[in-house]
C-alpha cells in the first residue's frame, strides 16, 4: 500500500502561484464609465463585448477603484466641461493619473484636459474657458 506523501512548502507555494495566475487571466477588468446609470448604452455594450465588466457611475470611489475609467464628452467642449465640473471629475481623473491608473478621455471631454479652450458661445461669441489643465498642446 502506497504511503501518502505530504507536499513540500515549495510545491504548495508553486500551486498557489499557478492558481493565482489562472484567476488573474480569467478575471474580467472592471471599467467605470463616468455618467448617470442607464446612459452610455452603446459604449457599455462595446466594452462588455471586449470582455470588461462595466459600471456607469458618478460615484468617486467607484471611479477611482475600477481597473479603468472612460470619460466621454457631450456635444460641445463647453457642455462637456460643465458636466465634468458638476461631477467633480477633475479630482477623480487627477488621482487616477497620479496613481498610474488608466483613463480614456474621448470626444468633447478631451479638450477639457487642456489649460484653457476657446469655445463659441451662442450669445457671447468666442469665449476663453479655463479647464482642468495638465496637457501640453
Amino acid at each position: 500500500m502506497p504511503v501518502p506523501v505530504e507536499p513540500t512548502l515549495t510545491e504548495i507555494e508553486s500551486a498557489q502561484e499557478t492558481e493565482s495566475v489562472q484567476n488573474a487571466q480569467t478575471a474580467r477588468p472592471v471599467v467605470a464609465v463616468l455618467g448617470e446609470p442607464g446612459t452610455r448604452g452603446a459604449l457599455v455594450k462595446l466594452l462588455q463585448d471586449a470582455g470588461a465588466d462595466v459600471i456607469v457611475t458618478t460615484v468617486p470611489d467607484q471611479l477611482r477603484e475600477a481597473d479603468g475609467m472612460v470619460v466621454t464628452g457631450g456635444v460641445s467642449s463647453l457642455e462637456a466641461y460643465e458636466d465634468l465640473k458638476a461631477k467633480d471629475a477633475e479630482r477623480v481623473i487627477g488621482r487616477r493619473v497620479a496613481g498610474g491608473r488608466p483613463v480614456l478621455v474621448a470626444g468633447a471631454a478631451l479638450s477639457c484636459l487642456f489649460d484653457s479652450i476657446t469655445v463659441e458661445h451662442p450669445q457671447m461669441g468666442q469665449v476663453q474657458v479655463q479647464c482642468m489643465g495638465g496637457v501640453a498642446r
